[in-house]
């Protein structure tokens, strides 16, 4: 798996604040320490691309947020959405929207979070999306908002089960819960557990291999989980859904006290991938990074793969529609997913294996291109 090692060379002149970060130690120390950085540093083209590699970054967010809190990072619709604790601006703590390629909206767009973790000294943790949603957690729940930051809501009150407690490192899957959906959590060194979208544990698995957990992206190929990072202050590394540490890992530049990670379809800083990973490093200043991760569409597949979004709707006696999370193929043809249409809509169709009625409304978005 390719590693870069990449020399920041630009002072930015930024202001001499006292960085503070949410992390596992408060004997935690810089591994830099000159506060020397540059906004971006892209390496070559790599040859063969792997998945891990450096897109873009590390990029410093403070420019755009105005802070030094930047904890966690949720997706939804090309964008980016950084959570930050109201460290030198006034509370209440916000979330600020970035771009696909990581560049602050022009204008910059943030949204207060929500008032369940408004009680927090350090507010939003890490974040996850539905494809609908964006979510993120906190010592008290997990706070809900639509995609402009609107309608924010409490979608879980209380701490996390299985002894996790704080709702770090967040994750949805649409597996969970019998393909209700559900969200993957974990807190630095506690054991890894799967829940319901209500909060209700599904499964803790215990710390395998030394794992400190503050972000989670779930692989939308493999199913399994890779996580930021292993050990503290060390690699994102792959854990399977059944907690088993794979081995798998690439090395952040530099390692920092780790912070969000997760997804994001259609690729990051211009990549066109069919999928990629953001993380967060909390650092001086703090920063993020886009990593590669599926060019095309998941390994060895191709022709046009879409999901559902929704559940539909059963009508006129019809026991079997399609479900929010459900895979759906369609007939278009296709070598990579940006030929495939980039969403399904429709008002009726078919009720399912032949069934009397019929389904009302289905949405699905592309997801792979699968032969």
């Amino acid at each position: 798996m390719m590693r870069y090692a990449v020399v920041l060379c630009l002072v930015l002149g930024l202001p001499a604040l006292a960085q503070v970060n949410d992390v596992s130690s408060p004997a935690w120390t810089d591994t830099i320490s000159s506060g020397a950085w540059t906004d971006m540093v892209t390496p070559p083209d790599p040859s063969p691309a792997a998945l891990g590699d450096i897109l873009c970054g590390p990029i410093n967010i403070e420019v755009c947020t105005g802070d030094n809190g930047g904890l966690g990072v949720s997706t939804l619709d090309g964008n980016v959405y950084i959570s930050s604790r109201a460290y030198i601006t006034p509370a209440p703590h916000f979330v600020q929207m970035f771009d696909s390629d990581l560049e602050c909206l022009d204008p910059p767009v943030r949204f207060a979070q929500d008032a369940v973790c408004t009680g927090s000294a350090w507010g939003y943790r890490d974040g996850a999306s539905d494809g609908t949603y964006i979510y993120f957690g906190c010592e008290y729940g997990v706070g809900r908002h639509d995609a402009d930051g609107g309608n924010s809501m409490a979608q879980i009150s209380g701490g996390a089960p299985g002894g996790v407690g704080t709702w770090r490192g967040l994750a949805y899957d649409p597996e969970l819960d019998g393909g209700n959906g559900g969200f993957w959590t974990a807190s630095f060194s506690t054991p890894l557990v799967s829940t319901t979208m209500s909060g209700a544990l599904i499964d803790a698995y215990p710390n395998a291999c030394g794992w400190s957990i503050y972000g989670i992206a779930l692989d939308p190929c493999t199913g399994n989980l890779w996580v930021n990072s292993i050990p503290n202050i060390g690699d994102i590394c792959e854990v399977s859904r059944e907690g088993e540490c794979t081995g798998v890992c690439f090395t952040p530049p530099p390692r920092t006290s780790q912070g969000g990670l997760e997804g994001i379809f259609d690729g990051v800083c211009s990549s066109g991938h069919f999928w990629d990973m953001v993380g967060l490093g909390q650092h001086t200043p703090d920063i993020i990074t886009g990593y590669e991760g599926y060019p095309e569409s998941c390994p060895g597949k191709t022709g046009c793969e879409y999901e559902v979004k929704k559940d539909s709707k059963m009508k006129k006696g019809c026991t079997l529609c399609y479900k929010k999370g459900d895979k759906i193929m369609s007939k278009q043809p296709c070598e990579k997913v940006k030929d495939c249409d980039r969403k399904i809509k429709e008002k009726t169709y078919d009720c399912l294996e032949g069934e009397i009625g019929f389904c009302k409304k289905l949405k699905a978005k592309r997801s792979a291109c699968i032969e």
